[in-house]
């Protein structure tokens, strides 16, 4: 049309006119309005900030937007009805170093990573790429900068707590402290003479990619007196089936101590940390609010992608360790059950939340289908219109989010030190194949029906070996495409991983493989 109107106005230029004049103001203000947009669109938006919150150790089921009893998380309960939740969501591995590995890198893992050196270009480097001013700043001691997790960051901010702090890592109260001057020098922020601090609207600066790794509710589980009268933690639901944990004991534990012929004070105990767990998801949900409210004060939601996730859930003494049966029968209750998350496979471990909020994310989304941690990658880079650099195994979840799904997929993966697991959607099927220390301890193929057994009791291999046969093909089909090259923990990481309680960790990789 364009080049119509300007052949067509040559012949008037020897006798400029009115006419002329406005066919040729008509033709310039057209190329002006399709430089801004692509075809079919309007003129684009300046690209939205992105903030990305992982939350350490945070199982979906405990969340109340996931169906939880209890008042765990009215914040993030508003933010999701203001955008949209993904209902069944998959880490990629059950452990922090390897899952955000993982979560930076768009890719499947099949061995065990300590570190973020020599991958394909990470989340914040294809933001930094695209122009963003990247900021991370980390509770999580692993994942350092050592380690290589600082790529594509322009600041990024891993230290400890202060000496005189409660434990080694800082609160996520710190950890939004921490990031105020940064967050500002990055928005451009300035004061005036009186002191008054002015940010530039989003479409007047560099747009900003914010990564923020908050350890709580990682163990131990700190008490918040605050918060008993409003989440007991003595009234948190006991682990299902009620009478599971006594009879496991009865069956494989050791004697009771006299005057508890059911280890009924020994398991009131655990019940109790449950609820400590509770009240320290409640935290964090609370300190999510107050950085919210800041990021609103400083302009960032304006034109804003906001995204939680968890790198892995927790076991709270649902299931046995993989352990020997000889050790089981020494263990006291606290022991004999599982409490972590790198040693197991089960949905309390594998099942995490996947909340998105703002700009390009419909209100009101709840979202059934099958996804996995290593899906956010293409997602948040399709929400900002940001090209990916590398081959990505991940798919963007914006069709989802559309209501237009495309053909979507058949089986979801996720891998651990002791366990492999695929998990077949269609008929509610979870595979787990021993690796590790739960081969040695002679733990077996474990084939679970989800739909009927949610708490993953019932060990249906031997009944149903079709179905072993036929999902042990597909994650063997799946292990060959995604070959990893395995690292272990360093030198600085192992001293980190004594001081944060992980002892004699099995990584499952061999020195020199």
């Amino acid at each position: 049309m364009i080049g119509w109107m300007i052949s067509h106005t040559r012949g008037l230029w020897r006798a400029p006119s009115p006419i002329a004049l406005a066919i040729l103001a008509l033709a310039i203000l057209a190329l002006a309005a399709l430089s801004a947009c692509s075809p079919g669109e309007g003129p684009r938006e300046p690209r939205p900030d992105i903030v990305l919150l992982v939350v350490d150790t945070l199982r979906s089921d405990h969340l109340s937007c996931y169906g939880y009893p209890r008042p765990t998380s009215p914040f993030l309960d508003r933010l999701a009805a203001e955008g949209a939740l993904f209902e069944d969501v998959t880490c990629q591995f059950s452990w922090t170093m390897p899952s955000m590995v993982s979560l930076f890198t768009g890719r499947y893992l099949t061995g065990f990573r300590a570190d973020l050196k020599g991958e394909d270009t990470t989340l914040a480097e294809s933001f930094q790429g695209a122009g963003y001013r990247t900021l991370g700043v980390v509770s999580n001691l692993l994942v350092n900068a050592e380690a290589g997790f600082s790529r594509g960051f322009d600041h990024y901010d891993s230290r400890p707590a202060p000496e005189a702090e409660r434990g080694k890592t800082r609160t996520l109260a710190q950890l939004v402290a921490d990031l105020d001057e940064p967050l500002l020098d990055a928005l451009g922020a300035e004061r005036d003479h009186q002191g008054r601090l002015r940010v530039p609207a989003s479409g007047e600066r560099a747009p900003v990619f914010l990564y923020l790794h908050s350890f709580d509710p990682h163990h131990p589980y700190w008490p918040h007196p605050e918060l008993e009268e409003v989440l007991p933690s003595g009234d948190a639901p006991g682990v299902e089936p009620g009478e599971w944990q006594a009879a496991m004991l009865a069956d494989f534990g050791p004697p009771p101590p006299e005057g508890q012929p059911d280890w009924s004070e020994g398991l009131e105990e655990l019940r109790e940390r449950r609820g400590l767990y509770d009240q320290e998801v409640r935290y964090t949900d609370d300190e999510l609010a107050r950085l919210f409210d800041r990021l609103g004060e400083l302009g960032v939601l304006e034109h804003c992608v906001f995204a939680l996730v968890a790198d892995h859930g927790e076991g709270l003494w649902e299931h046995l360790p993989p352990v020997p049966d000889d050790e089981l029968r020494e263990s006291p209750p606290a022991d004999f059950f599982y409490m972590g998350h790198g040693a197991i496979q089960y949905q309390e471990v594998l099942a995490t939340p996947l909340v998105l909020w703002g700009a390009g994310v419909p209100a009101g989304t709840r979202c059934p289908e099958p996804v996995e941690n290593v899906d956010l990658f293409p997602t948040l880079l399709e929400l900002a219109n940001v090209p990916a650099r590398s081959a990505l195994h991940g798919r963007s979840l914006v069709g989802l989010l559309s209501g237009r799904p495309p053909e979507w997929r058949r089986m979801v993966f996720s891998h651990g030190v002791h366990g492999t697991t695929v998990r077949e959607p269609a008929t509610g099927l979870k595979l787990i194949l021993p690796l590790g220390q739960a081969l040695t301890s002679g733990l077996r193929v474990r084939l679970f029906h989800l739909p009927t057994d949610p708490h993953e009791r019932v060990n249906l291999a031997e009944e149903r070996p079709a179905d072993v046969r036929r999902l042990t093909e597909a994650h063997q089909s799946w292990m060959r495409a995604h070959p990893t090259r395995s690292t272990l923990p360093n030198a600085v990481q192992r001293r980190l991983m004594g001081e944060l309680g992980y002892v004699d960790l099995d990584t499952g990789v061999q020195p020199g493989r």
